[in-house]
Parts: C-alpha cells; structure tokens; sequence
C-alpha cells in the first residue's frame, strides 16, 4: 500500500460520519498506510448521498474507508431490517475482516443472514473496495439461531479467530456445540481466505461464562478474555471462569490461564509472545501475587501484562475513587481507552495532573510496556455522552474511533457538531510520549 502524507503531519482531526441518522456500534480496522475502514450500525434514514434513497426507520450497517487525513473516500450501506452490533475488525489476507451479531436480517452481498428468535453471529471480510468476499453465519444444527455472539475479532498471517458466547446448540462449521449452562464460551479458527471453519472450541460450565477479548502473540498463541460467573476449570488453577488464558492455535486447548475473579477482560493485545489484557473488576483484584486496590465505588479499571505461562509481569489499577471505566482497545505501546464518571485517581497524577473529576469524559491512557507505569495520557469531554471504541496507533499518532451522543465533544480543533441522536467520529491525534522499555 502507498503511504499517505498529510500536510501539515500529525495535526488533529475529527470529524462525524454521516451527517444526520443514527449511527453506532462501530468496529474499526486501519490499514498499513493509516487508511481506516468502519462498519457501523445505522438506523432512522441516515444520509448516505444523493445516490441512497432508504425508507425511514430502514436499520442495517454502514462501511466506510476513511485516509489518513480524514478524508471520507466512500461509505457504503447495506439496508436491511436488523439490529446490529459489530464487536470487533482485523485484517487477514489483504482482505478488512469484521464480526459482530444481529437480530432481524441483513444481507452484505453474499447472502442474507437471518436471526429468528434469538441473536445470530456473523463474521464478514471485505476487499479494498468495500465488496463482501465471503460472509459466515452460525446457528442452530436444528435451523433457527440460538442466541450467538461473536464478541471479539483477531488475525493472523493464516487465521482468522472469532470469540463469543452462545446457548443452546449451535453448528460452528466443524461440529455441533452445545452449552453445558446458560451460556458458554466459545472461538472459531477460520479460513482467511473462504471463512471456512478451520476447528472451533467451546469452554464451559453449568453457569455463565463468555469469552469477551481475543489476541494472537509473535508465536502463533492465542490470548482469550473472558468473564461470568462459572467455575470452568482452567490449567494451572482451581477453578474461575473470568480469566486471562494462553490457548493452543492448531487445538484451541487451554495451555495455561490466570484467574481473574469478579473482573471482566474487555480488551486484549500482544506485546511479542506475553499478552496484554484490559478490563474490569469489582472488589479487590489478586492476579497471583499482585494485588490490586479494592474498588470503592462501581467498577476499577485495570491492565495487566502477563507472560506465556500466564504470570503477571505487571499491573496497573485506574481508580479508586468514583466512577466506572469500561476499557475498550489499545495497541503498540499499551493505549488504554475509557469512559469515566466522578473522580478518577490515576496514582501520582503525573498523566492527566490532579485527579480528573468529570461527569462524562474519555480518557486516553499511555502505559510504559516494560513496567506498566503511566507515561501519557489525555482527557475529552463536553457532549452528553462520549466513548472510545478502538485505537490504532500509526506513524507516531493514534487514529481513533468511536461513538458520540449529543453535541461539543472536542477533540483538539473545537467541538463536534451532529444533528443525530449517536454518531460515529474519527479522529487523529499526536502523541508525546517517552521512549517505550522492554
């Protein structure tokens, strides 16, 4: 791919996609040369251009390709009558990979997928053009979808791995799955190329349990997150469901796990061969020998590097004060982002100053990937509502996505204006930072 120069470098930008309708839930991917590519839920008769006439009320999803400076190339919609959600993007095989799941039925071009009585998962791939290649639905071997989220999307040179949580019995391409309780965790090996299923893995117990964040590090492991309230029986403990486990990529076999009880691991990345897991937690948080702060109020953030046999080389709590974090994506050095209410501490206040006191703000936060220390960090607000879905560092500046309710967030060139109830914003911001350590 050809990089992309704006002039002048690295200055912000943000803008709203589309103009007017409801758009929400995005996934984003970024390509090698900083173009982004967006699929987004819409409803309410957004503006697509002259081209699109759609009757009101008409839901589907949107995918947009946006350069490096800004500059919205195209957006293409897919109508339909579903309510979707995208969780999660990659890219595998030149081609923009997204998953999510629906209720209702849409059809990107290769098909309809079709949710009766429950939610269906899909996972869909792209080429450059925004034409679909191919398109995987699961459901029920009986015909109509249980209910089937895939909630976390990654990739490798020659995978793509699609995570969740499903009930009842569900046929993943290779074999039919039934949940042991409520609901059960599960991940899928697929072809990048055709979507076939490579093997797919379910984890489980009589209760719930649901797999929420998905990596693959330098050596071809898989790191998975998860959360609920079972007793799945990891490798090298007694028993959690909510843990940070290392699997096996040619099985999908659990290898070892860290067990993180009353937390939720929201997010995950990889740094070489250790994993990197961002989450939630109430009450006081051990991950082996570190302890975390008990949270006071709500819910603490934390981030955590943890190593291939699943030991903790670092921990990093955010709080304790009031308020509730929901950590949602970070990459290359570790990027942490979230949406806070109240008073936030972030220990010796060297990142965002005095304690932040908010009633509404995102926040970005930069952590040292050798100790877990802050090194950087940057604060939002001003609209009724704001959150980071996704960051993709590139070039020195972190492109960032996410979602906007009502009018005035700034993102450092004055605020944003919308006339839609929620959309969609893109961003580029510069990024200062000290040099990253091992």
């Amino acid at each position: 791919m050809t990089s992309v120069s704006c002039e002048p470098p690295l200055v912000p930008f943000s803008l709203v996609l589309p103009e007017s309708g409801a758009v929400t839930e995005p996934a984003s991917v970024a390509a090698a040369d900083g173009t982004l590519y967006l699929l987004a839920s819409y409803a309410d008769h957004p503006a697509l251009g002259p081209e699109v006439t759609r009757d009101p009320g008409e839901r589907g999803v949107l995918l947009a390709r946006v350069d490096p400076c800004g500059n919205v190339l195209w957006v293409r919609p897919f109508p339909g009558f579903a309510q979707a959600t995208i969780e999660g993007g990659a890219i595998a095989a030149e081609l923009i990979v997204f998953g999510g799941h629906l209720t209702g039925t849409l059809d990107f071009g290769t098909g309809p997928v079709v949710a009766e009585g429950g939610a269906a998962s899909f996972v869909v791939a792209f080429d450059g053009a925004g034409d679909a290649v191919w398109t995987r639905s699961f459901s029920s071997a009986g015909g109509a979808p249980d209910a089937v989220r895939v909630r976390a999307l990654a990739a490798d040179h020659d995978a793509v791995y699609a995570a969740g949580g499903f009930e009842g019995a569900v046929d993943f391409g290779d074999a039919t799955r039934t949940a042991i309780g409520d609901k059960d965790m599960f991940l899928a090996r697929l072809s990048p190329t055709s979507g076939a299923t490579l093997w797919s893995r379910s984890l489980g117990s009589a209760a719930y349990e649901e797999a929420l964040a998905v990596a693959v590090t330098s050596s071809g492991a898989i790191c998975l997150g998860s959360g609920g309230l079972g007793m799945f029986a990891w490798p090298n403990g007694p028993g959690s469901t909510a843990a940070i486990a290392r699997l096996d990529r040619e099985s999908g076999s659990p290898v070892s796990a860290i067990e993180t009880t009353d937390a939720a691991v929201t997010a995950m990345t990889s740094l070489g061969d250790d994993c990197v897991a961002v989450g939630t937690y109430q009450g006081s948080l051990h991950l082996g020998p570190v302890s975390l702060p008990t949270a006071i109020d709500g819910s603490n953030g934390f981030a955590t590097r943890v190593d291939p046999d699943s030991s903790p080389i670092w921990a990093r709590p955010f709080g304790p004060d009031n308020g509730d974090l929901d950590a949602t994506a970070f990459g290359g050095r570790v990027f942490v982002a979230g949406s806070v209410n109240g008073a936030w501490n972030f220990e010796e206040g060297t990142v965002l100053g005095e304690p932040l006191s908010k009633e509404n703000a995102t926040i970005l936060v930069g952590l040292d990937v050798g100790s877990g220390a802050f090194v950087s960090g940057r604060a939002f607000d001003g609209a009724s509502a704001q959150s980071v879905r996704a960051i993709h560092p590139r070039d020195g500046a972190l492109l960032v996505t996410g979602v906007v309710a009502g009018q005035g967030l700034d993102l450092g060139q004055g605020p944003l204006t919308t006339a839609a109830s929620e959309s969609v914003f893109v961003a580029r911001l510069a990024w200062e930072s000290t040099p990253p350590s091992d």
